[in-house]
């Protein structure tokens, strides 16, 4: 059920930087699941204090860290691919506890979707084809018939 709610949490997440003040349907579906995701996490812990720690850190990542991300990209736009480089970093860099292997593909894999993916479509662009064949939008041809 956890990975099913963090998947809610994944696709109905407000990915746009825009909206600071609205809360719209989808955001606050992707708090809620976050927030269950995390409280069914937490029921697993042994201590009262384990639990306590553990739902205040999520409340953080999933309510609080979201508005800071949106206010400081609005404020300072390098100061926003700052923080993403650190937590890229990061993330790296705890992954090397766990394995290597694991950490050189989430390296690898976030340069790739960074810059391979849109340095590829770029390049691609220059073999694009418009067809206009019968599937294309239908065109109204307008007849003036006069009598």
């Amino acid at each position: 059920m956890t990975v099913i709610f963090f998947c809610v949490n994944l696709a109905f997440h407000d990915y746009s930087t825009g909206n600071l003040t609205n809360i719209r349907f989808p955001g606050s579906v992707s708090l809620n699941a976050a927030v269950l995701a995390s409280v069914l996490l937490a029921s697993q812990l042994d201590s009262n204090l384990s639990v306590f720690a553990f739902l205040l850190f999520a409340l953080e990542w999933f309510a609080l860290f979201p508005i800071y991300r949106r206010y400081l990209k609005r404020i300072s736009a390098a100061a926003s691919v700052a923080t993403t480089v650190v937590l890229a970093l990061a993330a790296a860099v705890m992954f090397m506890y766990i394995s290597r292997a694991i950490a050189m593909l989430h390296v690898f894999g976030t340069l790739f979707i960074t810059l391979g993916c849109p340095l590829w479509l770029i390049w691609v662009q220059r073999y694009k084809n418009e067809i206009h064949g019968p599937w294309d939008e239908a065109r109204p041809i307008v007849h003036r018939y006069y009598h």
